[in-house]
C-alpha cells in the first residue's frame, strides 16, 4: 500500500495529499537555473521508499542537455531535499565553470 505524507513528514489520507499536491506554492522548495540546466526540488509526498527505510517524500531532478539530464535524488526530509538541492546545483556550476575555462584554450 502506497504510504501518503505531508512536507513535515505526517501521514495524511488521499483527500489532503490531493489537496496539498495541487498548491504549487506547498509543492516546489527550490528551483534554481544554471546555464545550460535547470534544477528542480520538489514535494511528492509519495514513499518512494516504499516501506523500506524512512519515507522518501521529496525529489530533486536536474533538467538539461547533457551529463546531469534527467540526474534525480529524493529525500526523507526538507533539510535533506534543500541541502540535496544546494549541492547538485554547485556540482553543476563547477562542471560549468570547468568546461568553459577548457573551451577557452
Amino acid at each position: 500500500m502506497i504510504q501518503l505524507y505531508d512536507r513535515s513528514g505526517e501521514p495524511v489520507d488521499t483527500e489532503r495529499w490531493l489537496l496539498l499536491f495541487h498548491d504549487r506554492r506547498y509543492q516546489l522548495l527550490a528551483h534554481t537555473r544554471t546555464d545550460g540546466y535547470i534544477v528542480s526540488t520538489v514535494w511528492i509526498g509519495i514513499d518512494y521508499s516504499f516501506g523500506d527505510g524512512d519515507p522518501l517524500i521529496f525529489e530533486t531532478m536536474v533538467f538539461g542537455s547533457q551529463d546531469w539530464d534527467e540526474e534525480q535524488r529524493r529525500y526523507s526530509s526538507e533539510e535533506e531535499a534543500f541541502a540535496g538541492h544546494e549541492e547538485i546545483v554547485a556540482s553543476i556550476r563547477v562542471a560549468e565553470e570547468l568546461e568553459r575555462a577548457f573551451d577557452g584554450s
